[in-house]
């Protein structure tokens, strides 16, 4: 039979290669953490509350820190679990993580990877270093080694006896002499907490979300749904979901309601459910809006991006136009990269879904649009007719009943485009005053007669007259327009004589 061989750029590929960002390190390390705590309320070793994540960036000395306190490692199981590549005892229909790969996402972007666990009864804590310095000079070396064999010389493991303040229970990850990558990106507090908001399974802040409870009513009874509490150097990472949405410098919208759905499965039952929020629309939001698209999750991480959506609506931009969530259960295998899934008659049933869903998203964003352009439109007949009101001199009153009869036909016009929809900016309010001031306009109206000064009138020589009010009409209006209806106006004055 065949000797089959794992070459050495295997691990290349798993712990150098793998990730497009090293931010996605992190979410293989929480949602590792977050697979223990399961473990550990499960088997009745922690409490459902008491379960966490801390996270502890240190730029001095280019360490990063992955702790929770879940279950732990046994420690005669350390290097069966802790060595072993693609060789998880994890189920996918129980576990977030479930390959077995994850865990060396790190060592690409460190010197060393060190694993430290303890489980509970454990009388050490067993320690696992992956050496990344020389990981990277055994892939630089021209011999065809197996990756058995060098995992054998770059990894080292130990174990060392419980010190003061180590916990009962507990898995730590530290990367070692993390590297300068992407603007120094994994060191950068800002970042990796906006990250961390985005895909790690945190709760959202009813201090700044107002809709916390009808979303987790409805996601609750969702296999794998829950959030845990993490720390980023002792801040508590909350999603990133807020009431107020700046769409760009000064200008915000609000998120007024949510709109919850359930997403189908190939038998007839759930396999997701989301939401999504009802705004204004007004835009698509800036990328520094952490809020922006509708995010996919699984056991509440999340898959891919905000971009996820883009394909099932019928404009690109459109996906950065929207807040939401959908959340699939568990069970349905994601793929290696965690941007999207596996195809099975499950996930095509929700792709089938998700045309319709983004159907009418794409509408909501057309709709917003012609709205807004309605809106504007009404806006200016308002400010034209009440700049009018402003500065109108009439002829008499035949004309102050005809301009009243026009402008007030006018605003029932305005009001019936207003009609199908909730009027915005005080529109309506503004109609029902000009309609009002329109009403009373056979009392207020200035006329002409009465504006007139006599006493000027008396000493113009009327022809002259005539000629300096044509002459004004003409360098402010509109010339074709008024050398048109020049002759007409001035017919009963005219000789028949050229």
């Amino acid at each position: 039979m065949p000797q089959a061989l794992l070459g050495k750029q295997l691990l290349d590929v798993i712990a150098i290669g793998m990730y497009n960002t090293p931010l996605m390190t992190l979410r293989e390390y929480v949602q590792n953490s977050v697979d223990s705590i399961d473990e550990a309320v499960e088997s009745g070793t922690l409490s459902t509350s008491k379960g966490h994540v801390k996270i502890q960036l240190d730029g001095a000395s280019r360490t990063i820190l992955i702790e929770d306190n879940g279950a732990g490692i046994r420690a005669r199981n350390v290097e069966g679990h802790l060595l072993t590549i693609g060789g998880s005892a994890k189920r996918a229909a129980t576990n977030r993580g479930f390959r077995g790969i994850g865990r060396l996402g790190g060592l690409g972007y460190c010197d060393a990877l060190l694993f430290e666990t303890k489980a509970a009864g454990d009388d050490a804590v067993s320690c696992v270093c992956w050496d990344g310095v020389a990981l990277r000079k055994e892939l630089g070396a021209s011999d065809a080694a197996d990756a058995v064999d060098v995992i054998r010389r770059i990894v080292k493991v130990t174990q060392r006896r419980i010190a003061k303040g180590d916990p009962d229970h507990y898995f730590r990850v530290t990367l070692r002499g993390v590297h300068r990558f992407h603007n120094d990106i994994l060191m950068d507090m800002r970042n990796v907490y906006r990250y961390l908001s985005q895909v790690a399974p945190v709760p959202y802040d009813p201090e700044q979300f107002s809709f916390v409870d009808k979303i987790e009513e409805h996601l609750g009874s969702l296999a794998g749904f829950r959030h845990y509490s993490l720390s980023l150097n002792g801040r508590p990472v909350y999603r990133p979901y807020a009431d107020t949405i700046e769409v760009s410098p000064g200008r915000n919208d609000r998120m007024r309601d949510v709109t919850l759905f359930d997403v189908p499965d190939s038998s007839g039952g759930t396999i997701g459910k989301g939401w999504y929020g009802i705004t204004g629309f007004l835009a698509s939001l800036p990328a520094a809006c952490s809020m922006r698209g509708v995010r996919l999750r699984q056991g509440n991480i999340e898959i891919a991006n905000e971009y996820f959506f883009a394909e099932y609506l019928t404009e690109r931009r459109f996906c950065t136009w929207h807040i939401g969530e959908v959340h699939f259960r568990l069970g349905l295998p994601p793929n290696g990269r965690r941007d999207g899934f596996h195809n099975t008659p499950d996930y095509e049933k929700a792709l089938e879904f998700f045309l319709v869903l983004g159907k009418h998203l794409s509408k909501l964003c057309r709709d917003s649009s012609k709205e807004r352009a309605s809106t504007l439109g009404v806006t200016r007949e308002l400010d034209t007719a009440e700049q009018y009101l402003e500065d109108a001199i009439f002829l008499d009153a035949d004309h102050v009943a005809s301009m009243q009869e026009t402008l007030l036909r006018r605003m029932g016009l305005l009001r019936k485009r207003l009609s199908t929809r909730k009027p915005q900016n005080g529109l309506l309010e503004r109609i029902e005053v000009l309609e009002g001031r329109l009403r009373d306009l056979s009392k207020d109206a200035a006329l002409l007669l009465h504006r007139l000064d006599g006493r000027r009138l008396r000493h113009a020589e009327p022809k002259e007259l005539l000629l300096d009010v044509f002459r004004r009409l003409l360098a402010d209006g509109d010339h074709i327009l008024i050398e048109t209806k020049l002759k007409t106006i001035l017919e009963p004055y005219l000789t028949s004589e050229p």
